[in-house]
């Protein structure tokens, strides 16, 4: 609290003379935490003129609370709380608990990255691309070259679909990298993947629809879908990626019809396995016969390390029936917000509707800075940059999992990606995944447990290990580190390497 703009609050009524209301004024807030231990009140002459109080009260007031032990004066550096009194609760004007109805929001756990950048944990659980080798020159040259350029009426209201330079570029690069034949009408900006899976569910979704999701999957689209009142339906993975099979079980013997299917076909979150050709023909038919959405994910296209991405099943759809959800936050940072919608008009006029109430509109700025960014080609310059990297720091992590782990692990390397998909041998009976995971954290490495990306919850013998947010060294230690973790793990259930 600012000695310049505090103020007791003076109750207006009751008997109480100016002096004992000042006096308990100011006791209420050092009690509530309105002042602080510590704090600097303002002097005598300036409260008492702010106050309308004569100067002689103020000081009296002043006096009976440094007697008290309230204050403490300083001869010429002026009255301060007193620094031994009790810690007050947290400062809050708001009432701890609502006096209207609330209808509560509940979301997966999830782990804080902040906290493990605190706690000084190698960061090895995945989905984050390393942030020190952005090439952060050319991005603040590019938010200049965006913000100098008409700035009045950029910093005004926009389009609610993104700002038109930056869906041009999108459409440019599905055009020319993905095989989509998208125009500027085709794309949707949003503020990230993640609000594109919110608005899609909002949009697409009603209360009690069922929606099919891969049982091991990205469990911030599941949370999207849970805020439509949507009932999650899970479908098996496996080698060969979603079972498209499995679509006609859950839907078959009465039970009610699916409304979307959510999908990450390219990638898949979190095996990276790749959807193989015959399944993509049998789900892009089976969604044609029963009307039913398809939501494709295609978080990391470009980080493909073995022969070319494989094209989105948008790109074979000729139902409009699949809507494609992509991101800049892979490609480039994950704080820039930056995703994309292409689908069906309809979708996205809905899309763009719901955005407005929710977010009026994006970043103009940033947008603006994207587009030059894709347009003079530094995104894939820099694509090409971490692809080659993430493709040597898989290979140094492959080569260290099994010089170190090879007894407990086994890895199978994916095409693409920025992880690991780690399958435990022997794992200790009465021992969850989960343990390993925390005694892991308590040496210092960040990996994830299969449980938490499972719709069920269920503890599977699997970790998710990555690699594109540490470097070399980090790699070893980080090894290093799960090594003594499984040897704990191991040895707390009573069994043996």
């Amino acid at each position: 609290m600012s000695r310049s703009t505090y103020l007791p609050v003076l109750a207006s009524s009751g008997g109480s003379t100016k002096t004992r209301r000042l006096h308990d004024a100011v006791v209420d807030d050092i009690r509530r935490g309105r002042l602080r231990s510590g704090e600097r009140l303002p002097g005598s002459r300036t409260l008492a003129q702010r106050l309308g109080l004569a100067r002689t009260t103020v000081v009296d007031v002043v006096d009976e609370l440094v007697a008290e032990g309230w204050l403490t004066s300083v001869a010429g550096a002026g009255v301060y709380v007193c620094r031994d009194l009790p810690e007050p609760p947290p400062l809050s004007t708001v009432p701890p608990r609502p006096g209207v109805d609330v209808e509560p929001v509940v979301l997966r756990r999830r782990v804080d990255p902040a906290d493990d950048a605190a706690h000084d944990i190698l960061p090895m659980g995945g989905g984050i691309p390393d942030l020190r080798q952005l090439p952060t020159t050319t991005l603040a040259r590019a938010l200049r070259t965006a913000l100098q350029r008409q700035p009045h009426q950029l910093l005004g209201y926009g389009d609610p679909k993104g700002e038109q330079v930056l869906r041009q570029a999108l459409a440019r690069m599905l055009r020319q990298r993905r095989g989509v034949a998208a125009t500027v009408d085709d794309v949707v900006v949003t503020r990230g993947a993640q609000q594109a899976l919110y608005l899609l569910g909002q949009v697409l979704l009603r209360p009690g629809d069922r929606v099919g999701v891969e049982c091991l999957g990205y469990p911030p689209a599941w949370d999207a879908f849970n805020t439509a009142g949507a009932e999650l339906v899970p479908l098996p993975v496996d080698d060969d990626g979603l079972v498209v099979d499995a679509l006609d079980d859950v839907t078959d013997g009465g039970r009610r019809p699916l409304r979307a299917v959510y999908t990450t076909p390219h990638h898949q979150f979190p095996t990276l396995v790749t959807l193989s050709a015959a399944r993509r023909l049998r789900l892009l038919a089976w969604a044609r016969r029963h009307r039913v959405a398809i939501i494709e994910d295609d978080y990391d296209h470009e980080l493909h390390f073995e022969g070319q991405p494989t094209r989105p099943l948008l790109a074979s759809d000729d139902a409009g029936v699949v809507v494609y959800v992509g991101s800049m936050s892979k490609a480039f940072a994950p704080a820039l917000r930056q995703g994309f919608v292409v689908g069906p008009r309809a979708v996205l006029d809905a899309v763009a509707q719901l955005r407005q109430v929710v977010d009026r509109q994006g970043d103009r700025v940033g947008e603006r800075a994207m587009a030059e960014l894709l347009d003079e080609g530094d995104v894939h310059r820099h694509l090409r940059k971490m692809t080659q990297l993430f493709r040597h720091r898989r290979h140094l992590l492959l080569e260290l999992l099994q010089q170190e782990l090879a007894d407990d692990v086994e890895v199978r390397a994916a095409r693409g990606g920025m992880t690991v998909w780690a399958h435990l041998h022997r794992r200790p009976r009465r021992r969850a995944v989960q343990d390993l995971i925390d005694i892991a954290a308590a040496e210092g490495v960040r990996v994830t447990a299969a449980s938490s990306l499972h719709v069920k919850g269920a503890d599977l013998p699997f970790l998710r290990i990555g690699f594109a947010a540490v470097d070399d060294e980090e790699i070893r230690r980080g090894v290093w580190r799960l090594r003594q973790a499984v040897d704990r793990w191991r040895s707390a259930a009573g069994s043996t390497r």
